[in-house]
């Protein structure tokens, strides 16, 4: 418990290190009751056969399978303990009979499709009213890997060493350039660049790829972190050395030239990138779109 307690703690930080804010939190682990429940269900519904080692298997019929064949899930060890999937379907069911939602995502790696698949298939089989249209697409958003995920100094045990290291890289990238100036925090700008860095390159690639990860090729002038920070951090110095204040209604009939017209058209599509972009859980589109607008 101590170190679920101690893991969970070091997620909560990292996560508000980029800014991500939960209301609430929950663990599958709470629902060990209702998991009782779910496995007492899947026995009157005649689903549930005990093996001969003691373990209990649902088999779920074919038709609440996105698969061409009946699910055979294990629900219960033979110690009467219960397992994830069980604590999972009892998760489901609890939110969605409490908390008032048109939908429910789970983001999880791609290594556990297998699971959210027979979690829906039971979920189904059950009953449960809000789950019989859906597809596993709707509510499962798996996504790929880094592969070899490490710093400078090799392996690393927390990402905040990754976090340390990309700062520490950034800050490097600005002495490099010779890019100094008072009354601002350096060390602060370095950490928000090496942040930077890493969102960039992961939502740079299609969610559900795996990848290798490599410093190199992330703090790359080529690379398509450096380019979007660059090109921000020119249009910001233009837009301070200018002090012209941005008039919105400006009249864009006297804008002519052919590049002109191609930019204002690439602007105009930003809504719909954005939309596709929450539509089909894939973050790499509006990073293309940034790169194209560059």
């Amino acid at each position: 418990m101590k170190s679920e307690v101690s893991t969970f703690i070091y997620a909560l930080f990292f996560v508000q290190l980029f800014g991500i804010h939960f209301d609430e939190y929950q663990s599958e682990s709470q629902f060990s009751k209702q998991a009782k429940e779910i496995i007492d269900k899947l026995g009157q519904l005649g689903y549930c056969k005990k093996r001969d080692d003691g373990v209990l298997e649902a088999t779920i019929p074919s038709k609440y399978n996105s698969l061409p064949r009946d699910a055979c899930v294990v629900v219960q060890k033979s110690d009467g303990t219960t397992l994830y999937i069980t604590r999972d379907i009892a998760a489901l069911k609890t939110r969605l009979e409490t908390i008032p939602t048109e939908k429910i995502l789970y983001v999880v790696d791609s290594s556990q499709t297998e699971h959210f698949r027979n979690l829906l298939t039971i979920s189904k089989a059950m009953q449960v009213d809000q789950v019989k249209n859906w597809d596993l697409d709707d509510f499962y958003i798996p996504f790929g890997r880094m592969i070899n995920f490490q710093t400078r100094k090799g392996k690393f045990d927390l990402l905040s060493d990754v976090l340390d290291d990309a700062k520490e890289r950034a800050q490097e990238g600005l002495d490099r350039f010779l890019i100094r100036k008072d009354g601002i925090d350096h060390a602060k700008v370095s950490a928000v660049i090496g942040k930077a860095y890493l969102i960039l390159n992961d939502f740079s690639r299609a969610r559900r790829a795996d990848y290798m990860f490599s410093w190199h090729e992330i703090s790359s002038k080529d690379g398509v972190a450096f380019l979007l920070l660059y090109c921000h951090a020119r249009l910001c110095s233009l837009e301070k050395q200018v002090k012209i204040p941005i008039d919105w209604s400006a009249n864009v009939n006297l804008l002519t030239d052919r590049q002109e017209h191609i930019l204002i058209q690439q602007l105009s599509t930003f809504q719909d990138v954005l939309f596709d972009a929450y539509r089909s859980h894939e973050p790499t589109k509006i990073v293309h779109y940034l790169v194209r607008l560059v």
